[in-house]
């Protein structure tokens, strides 16, 4: 046998069973198994057995008898066949592959020649790829690399062509000169397919060119043995938030999809003919903001029941889509990323499983910053670690490019690598590499506590250890670990810890070898050095040592120290180690030399390009080791406190910083340095060695609290431990604090918690905490906390925030009685706004008159005094409408009719310090962030041309002034003006702030979930001269346009929701289960069309579907529909849709004009929507606010009976419901919220019947809490649902009838489109409830045919 393939053994072995020699008559050649009974080989072997019936032998460990299945039809030229084996079966058999062309590639083939071995011998010859052809029966010729002497190739036809991993790319058919053609797997894959024969597509995994997908895949395996210890695979525990951004930003096809369903948005915008197509003329495609920005202002400058069906459904189902699509599209095109973390959170092993899960769809580089070294060039190090060759970024570009994918390069850890000045230089160049080579993505990683300033734009993923996965994680690491707790003690002591995956493993491996050691009070360092102690076992071994002498800790304890006190903490020399190990355990060879062991069991690992350097295998363990050789050591105690003072406190000693924290926490002395003036210095390092738990902890609280040294992730993190007067104590001193100062030192910090849409989730679990113990005291600290975190300018921070206060209050009421008490006099306006919203909304959820009442007095007391009223127009609003829900809970006028606005308060122009002419753009500072700030006053933005007015108007429409008998309106110039003045005078603007703003910009107009400081003063200002203005001019309600005022618009008191500043959230739904319809109501079934065919179903003649208007409860009862959409949408033949929608309203009717009515309803098509009906919710004012509100009452006046038009005999129906639409959804996931638009019975009927509006969607009795109306969902059938009884009940104490009017549609569409084929029939029919009975008056028929 001569085989010259540098395979591994398997195989080997595997090619050596798989090809055999075939014969048929005198012809021989070559076979090979492609399954356990099947072959392939060249059909001219064969030939004799089609024209004589000569049979084919194959020859294995016998001979075996095959069938031929040919897989071309008779005359096509291909050269191949497939051989069915009779009575044999083998298990080695070759992988089809269907490969590309590449001449790069080194292949072999394998086959039985004839002039080598007389076709018994398996000879194998090296080739290269050299031409592509299309002859019909091979479409590749090869060029011989080795140097065996053959001068013919007989023998060779149905040779595998295998590639480096010994697939099979091509079958070897024909002979050319003193080379081969082979027939590709790849133009030959769809007709084994069709023959049963498994053909592989991903070629790219077994390209091994040094761009190849193949070759980055061995050099991740091979990265992944580098990580060592930090990666184990069988104990990953996947993110699917995590993976969901990793994947967005690196995997092509992530941005394929979503640039997919963005074209298809913008392809059926300009496409069909919508309402807004007009807007759409010149618009160039790609442009997909300024799509969102047209299609967002045209809606808002029409109104919804003057749009077409098809308009309706684009902006429910597009149009809603957008904002998302393209946040996701402008993250996917970004090409660097920073994945960031703590120690200990598991980075190096989270990139590893990442790179291994995406490196089978795509090329994948994982590099590992200790391997960079300062003095080479940074590109030259990072194209040889990659295995590209050198300065080949550009040829790895174009091979994405050619492959429609990405290569994604992961640096993990550049905190370990070379110094900060290194990377701040290499990635301002990988910035530029970037822009030239589009295709190349870029993550980085580095521990969040470490100095670095990469000032380059970038993705930021946040790592912060197991989270919600905790609970799996204990499970799968407690099991691998053998680990056994049944009672679930252990996971109880240490829950919070084992988020942090190095706590967790570490404790995993010492409880696996004494768990009653676990159940003990221990520190870090206790953990590390008995994890060492374990670990010693097998390197005592391994270097023939007694494992008593501890051999493996006195090295590293060795190396800490060389680290600590000559390398200023940094990675040891390898030539130092190698001398320390050799003193410990001598006159060893390399095999048991300590050190190698110690590389080997992963405690030390090589850095550098050479393996140079050491460093320790888990960084914080080294801290540790660090901290207890410095404790120990002969310096005095005062000796070693100037030492920690000047490394802590001086930049130039960075590097120090690990091992200072880890020290802090259990250093005896540390109580006595923190008695040093210069410690607030570092208060940083003091702050940080709190994670670790240790016993100076309330050492450092108290020093903290003298210090008032705070901040929002140690009052977060420490909220168990820390006591209400530390609390207490930082809430006194941010009390004292100026708004603006706060600003920059705090909010600041907040902002860190929740800066972008994608941190909802990670910033949801940070305000989701919980007391140790269920006290007052305990909730204190966590409200302290909360209503703090809302001076952020962020309005998802504070609308988040808002309904956790709500959840907290409704467990807690003593709680809001507390914020109130602790927060009335904040000098923060959106800290107030948010407290008393939060109870608005606790008190709407609960209705609780002694509760009420409790705060209405306190309300009353705090901010309504001397005929004095909150400067701040949403404080006024919450605080008024809880005053008045107290009132109608209580059923007194003690509260609301307490105060009587206007109030007392400065005139709103005696605020205007800078007169208009002194306004620039740089009033409010030199910083781009002020400038920005000016621009959204006075330039072109939304804030001065939809909030202020000043796209269509000068004047205001809500201000008002009498001259004379005149009423005349405020300038919009004015109001602009004061509020310049309030931003910088009254609330102290400063150009620090604006520095805070100048890299940071809104996320857009459609999600305001994050704003600038600057927009913070603006709206600030904007609210207090909207209650200033309140109070000494006169009010139009901000809900009508207003252009012409007279006094007969002037409201008769000045509410703050006559304002267009009027806050709309609700803040009593708290999550998405708040807003889902009522699912398990019953209906008769639809009509069962799936078998009707299409002409069938569009025939006249074809019954119409009549409305459903009645549904039973699972208890039987019955209810009466007062409005419903229904229908239904089924796939049809050829791709074409069948869709039905019918949609029908009810009213009342004095049972008098019923007769009338029903003769006039029986003539008229009431397709059109021309009769009356609540198409679009109020938003005007809250579900929970219905009917007793002044915020609903002021919309009586839109509610009118309607009287049939023309001659004859007249009747009057009053609509059966109302709606209200909730659009504010800040805080909350809007595409979970089903129950936006909700209905409920008409006022009369809610008055009449003592009913309240209760869960969203849900009216209930006063009397007994009875559900007597709700909104229900049915598939496509959705509407609201009056009890039977409760109606009859109505209808009979007023002599009413029900009537009902309804229309529908009747049409088929091509599959995902719009477009509809043939006939379009409108529908229309009426019918009448009465006497507990309904009558038809109009059959549901087909009106009109388009």
């Amino acid at each position: 046998m001569q085989m010259s393939m540098k395979y591994p053994i398997d195989i080997r072995k595997a090619i050596y069973a798989s090809v055999v020699p075939v014969r048929c008559d005198n012809e021989r050649g070559t076979a090979f198994f492609v399954a356990p009974d099947t072959l392939v080989t060249a059909r001219h072997i064969v030939a004799q057995n089609a024209v004589n019936g000569v049979p084919v032998i194959i020859s294995t460990d016998k001979q075996v008898l095959c069938d031929v299945e040919y897989i071309a039809e008779e005359g096509v030229n291909v050269d191949v066949v497939l051989l069915r084996c009779k009575d044999y079966q083998q298990e080695d058999h070759l992988k089809l592959l269907a490969a590309e062309f590449n001449e790069d590639r080194q292949l072999t083939i394998v086959g039985y020649p004839k002039e080598f071995g007389n076709c018994s011998d398996i000879i194998s010859m090296e080739v290269q790829d050299r031409l592509g052809n299309r002859k019909e029966d091979y479409d590749t010729t090869v060029v011989r690399t080795d140097s065996l002497a053959f001068t013919s190739y007989k023998g060779f036809s149905g040779s595998p062509v295998l590639n480096e991993k010994g697939s099979v790319i091509g079958i070897t058919v024909n002979q050319l000169g003193g080379s081969l053609g082979y027939a590709s797997i790849k133009s030959l894959a769809a007709r084994f397919e069709n023959h049963n024969v498994v053909v592989s597509k991903d070629w790219q995994s077994e390209d091994f060119s040094p761009c190849g997908r193949g070759t980055s895949q061995r050099q991740v395996e091979k990265a992944v043995g580098y990580a060592a210890l930090r990666y184990n695979r069988d104990l990953h525990v996947s993110n699917a938030k995590m993976d969901e951004a990793l994947d967005l930003f690196a995997f092509r096809p992530s941005m394929t999809n979503v640039e997919k369903e963005l074209k298809q948005i913008e392809s059926d915008a300009l496409t069909y003919h919508f309402d807004f197509s007009d807007i759409l003329q010149g618009y160039p495609r790609g442009y997909y903001e300024d799509l969102l920005e047209k299609l967002y202002d045209w809606k808002n400058e029409h109104e919804e029941k003057e749009f077409t069906s098809f308009t309706l459904k684009f902006f429910q189902d597009s149009f809603s889509k957008l904002p998302t699509l393209i946040e996701q599209w402008k993250r996917s095109k970004n090409q660097m990323a920073l994945f960031r973390g703590k120690a200990g959170m598991g980075k190096t092993h989270y990139v590893c499983a990442t790179a291994e899960r995406l490196c089978k769809e795509m090329n994948v580089y994982l590099l590992f910053g200790s391997r960079f070294s300062e003095d080479q060039d940074f590109e030259s190090q990072l194209c040889s670690m990659m295995g590209i060759g050198e300065n080949a970024l550009q040829k790895l570009n174009d091979k994405m490019k050619e492959e429609e994918s990405n290569a994604l390069i992961i640096i993990d850890a550049l905190n370990e690598g070379a110094t900060e000045s290194f990377w701040n230089v290499a990635m301002k160049r990988m910035e530029t590499l970037l822009k030239q080579n589009d295709r190349l993505k870029l993550l980085i990683t580095y521990r969040e506590d470490e100095d670095f300033d990469l000032s380059i734009p970038c993705n930021i993923i946040e790592l912060r250890g197991f989270e919600d996965n905790t609970q799996e994680a204990i499970q799968k690491y407690f099991a691998h670990y053998l680990i056994d707790d049944t009672d679930g003690n252990i996971q109880k002591r240490y829950f919070a810890e084992f988020s942090e995956p190095l706590f967790l493993t570490m404790f995993c491996v010492v409880a696996s070898h004494d768990l009653r050691y676990m159940m003990d009070d221990f520190t870090y360092s206790d953990l590390f050095h008995q994890y060492i102690k374990y670990r010693n076992d097998m390197v005592s071994k391994g270097v023939d040592e007694d494992s008593h002498r501890n051999v493996t800790e006195n090295a590293l304890m060795k190396f800490a120290n060389y680290s600590l006190y000559y390398n200023k903490c940094k990675d040891i020399p390898r030539k130092k180690a190698r001398h320390y190990a050799d003193q410990i355990c001598r006159n060893r060879t390399w095999s048991n030399n300590l050190l190698n062991w110690i590389l080997k069991e992963n405690l030390m690992l090589s850095t550098g390009q050479q393996g140079e350097r050491l460093m320790f295998g888990y960084q914080k363990m080294g801290d540790f080791l660090m901290a207890d050789i410095f404790a120990h050591n002969k310096m005095t105690d005062a000796a070693k406190v100037d030492f920690i003072l000047e490394k802590g406190t001086h930049r130039e000693y960075a590097s120090y910083r690990r091992f200072i924290i880890a020290l802090l926490s259990e250093w005896k002395l540390t109580p006595q340095l923190l008695e040093r003036k210069e410690s607030k210095e570092m208060y940083r390092s003091i702050v940080d060695s709190l994670l670790h738990h240790g016993k100076n902890n309330q050492a450092i609280f108290k020093w903290m609290q003298k210090n008032n040294i705070f901040s929002v992730e140690i009052l977060h993190n420490f909220l168990q431990d820390l006591t209400l007067e530390v609390f207490m104590s930082a809430h006194h001193v941010l009390k004292k604090a100026d708004m603006a100062y706060r600003d920059l030192a705090w909010s600041i910090m907040v902002n860190q918690e929740y800066s972008h849409r994608y941190d909802a989730q990670s910033f949801s679990d940070f305000i989701a905490i919980i007391p140790r113990d269920d006290t007052d005291q305990g909730w204190s600290k966590v409200v302290i906390l909360l209503c703090w975190m809302c001076t952020s300018p962020h309005p998802y921070v504070r609308g988040a925030i808002i309904r956790k206060l709500v959840e907290i209050f409704g467990k807690k009421p003593s709680m809001a009685l507390f914020a109130l008490n602790e927060f009335f006099d904040c000098n923060d306006p959106y800290v107030v706004q948010v407290i008393t919203c939060a109870i608005y909304g606790y008190l709407l959820r609960k209705r609780d008159a002694t509760e009420a009442a409790k705060i209405a007095d306190l309300i009353l007391r705090f901010f309504y005094q001397d005929n004095k009223a909150p400067e701040d127009i949403l404080v006024r609003q919450w605080t008024m409408q809880t005053l008045a829900l107290a009132d109608d809970l209580n059923g007194t006028n003690a509260f609301f009719g307490a105060i009587q606005p206007p109030f007392a308060s400065e005139n709103p122009y005696d605020l205007v310090v800078d007169k208009a002419e002194s306004i620039t753009k740089k009033y409010f500072g030199e910083s781009e962030g002020s400038w920005k700030m000016y621009e959204t006053l006075y330039g072109f933005s939304d804030f001065r041309r939809y909030i202020i007015g000043t796209n269509s108007r000068a004047n205001s429409d809500v201000f008002l002034k009498k001259e004379g008998a005149h009423v005349k309106t405020l300038l919009l110039a004015d109001i602009i003006l004061m509020v310049a003045n309030i931003a910088k005078h009254d609330f102290h603007w400063n150009d620090e702030l604006g520095k805070l703003d100048d890299n940071v910009y809104s996320e857009g107009r459609y999600n305001n979930l994050t704003e600038r400081f600057g927009k913070k003063y603006l709206w600030l200002a904007l609210y207090k001269a909207d209650a200033l203005l309140s109070d000494h001019f006169k009010v139009a309600d901000g809900c009508n346009y207003l252009y012409s005022p007279t006094e007969n618009d002037i409201e008769p008191t000045p509410y703050p929701w006559h304002t267009r500043e009027y806050s709309r959230i609700d803040p009593t739904i708290l999550n998405a289960s708040d807003a889902q319809a009522y699912t398990s109501f019953q209906a008769d079934e639809l009509e069962n069309v799936e078998m009707v065919t299409n002409e069938q179903w569009l025939s006249e003649n074809h019954p119409i579907q009549k409305p459903r208007l009645m549904v039973k409860d699972t208890d039987g009862s019955e209810w009466i529909v007062l409005t419903c959409y229904d229908g239904y949408r089924l796939d049809a033949e050829e791709g074409t849709v069948k869709d039905l929608f019918l949609f029908s309203n009810a009213a009342f009717i004095k049972y008098k004009e019923l007769e009338i009515f029903w003769r006039w309803a029986a003539m008229q098509n009431f397709y059109g929507r021309w009769m009356p009906e609540r198409r679009n919710g109020s938003i005007d004012y809250l579900w929970n606010e219905y009917p007793w509100a002044e915020t609903y009452k002021r919309t009586l006046r839109d509610v009118d009976d309607w009287e049939n038009p023309g001659k004859g005999a007249t009747f009057k129906i009053n609509l059966s419901y109302e709606a209200q639409l909730q659009e504010e959804w800040i805080g909350l996931d809007e595409t979970e919220m089903y129950l936006k638009e909700v209905s409920m019975p008409n006022h009369f009927v809610m008055e009449a019947l003592n009913l309240y509006t209760a869960e969203r969607g849900v009216i209930r009795a006063k009397s007994d809490n009875t559900i007597v109306a709700r909104n229900f969902s049915i598939g496509k059938m959705n509407g609201l649902a009056m009890r039977k009884e409760y109606l009859d009940q109505y209808l009979s104490d007023n002599n009413l009838a029900l009537v009902f009017y309804s229309l529908g549609e009747k049409y088929i569409i091509q599959k995902g489109t719009y477009q509809s084929i043939g006939q379009r029939y409108d529908l229309s029919g009426a019918y009448c409830y009465h006497d507990k009975s309904f009558e038809e008056i109009q059959p549901m028929h087909i009106s009109n045919t388009l």
